[in-house]
């Protein structure tokens, strides 16, 4: 009777039928969920629920094979290892790649291992859920449209040379990782601390302990952006963007 209750199986019938992925992978439930918050399930009023899936259905379809493409999802085997997300995970690799640029004063007070195991932990969250549940829904709705419909805001060069969803949710991510992360930390004593400990010689996994509490700040603010301050989010998005269209070894990478 709810159909956002219904999203986990919806996935896994959308998925079997388009013949993109074997099984289930975490993850896609959120998108399921949203697509069909997109079709209209929010203000559903119990009628019509063959033709609100059936939307949903190919909304689903459009952003696994379209935007983000199959292998955002897919799996692999690296010796006796099998990996799932190979696209999620590489996209996650390069993101925490440029916020090394994107975000100095963090980069510098953790130093490279500990940094990139440190938002590695926060990456995962927001990546591989395309951020459904990492950010307030007016943020998901400005996301999804970019990700989605025709926009100024697209960065013609850049949709040419890649699935034209990876641009925009790196721009999402590395802005987020500014604007909630290295905005808001900079100068601060929690910095200070983790560049003290450093200094000291603490091995890189204690340092990500010790970061634990600065990195759910970053979560938990970007959860609870303020209204006021959407456009000085969205605006580094968009510059990000721009930037990341004149990038060719970074869309190379990617």
């Amino acid at each position: 009777s709810n159909p956002s209750s219904a999203a986990g199986s919806f996935a896994s019938a959308a998925t079997t039928a388009r013949c993109l992925l074997e099984g289930y992978p975490q993850g896609l439930n959120f998108l399921a969920g949203m697509s069909l918050l997109c079709a209209g399930a929010g203000c559903w009023d119990g009628l019509g629920e063959a033709a609100l899936q059936e939307t949903a259905f190919w909304l689903l379809a459009l952003l696994v094979e379209d935007v983000l493409d199959p292998d955002f999802f897919g799996a692999d085997v690296n010796g006796h290892l099998q990996m799932a997300y190979i696209g999620g995970l590489g996209m996650r690799a390069l993101v925490v790649e440029l916020a090394e640029a994107q975000c100095p004063s963090m980069f510098d007070a953790l130093g490279v291992e500990a940094f990139r195991s440190s938002l590695g932990a926060v990456l995962d969250q927001w990546v591989l859920s395309l951020f459904v549940g990492c950010a307030p829904y007016r943020l998901l709705e400005y996301l999804w449209d970019h990700l989605i419909l025709p926009s100024p805001y697209h960065v013609t060069e850049l949709a040419r040379r890649l699935p034209r969803g990876l641009g925009t949710i790196i721009a999402f991510a590395l802005a987020a990782l500014q604007c909630c992360g290295e905005e808001e930390l900079r100068g601060s004593d929690v910095l200070r601390h983790l560049a003290a400990r450093r200094e000291q010689g603490d091995p890189a996994d204690l340092l990500s302990l010790e970061a634990a509490e600065a990195v759910q700040g970053i979560r938990t603010r970007l959860l609870t952006w303020p209204q006021e301050k959407d456009a000085t989010f969205l605006s580094a998005v968009t510059e990000i963007l721009v930037r990341l269209a004149g990038d060719d070894g970074g869309s190379a990478r990617l």
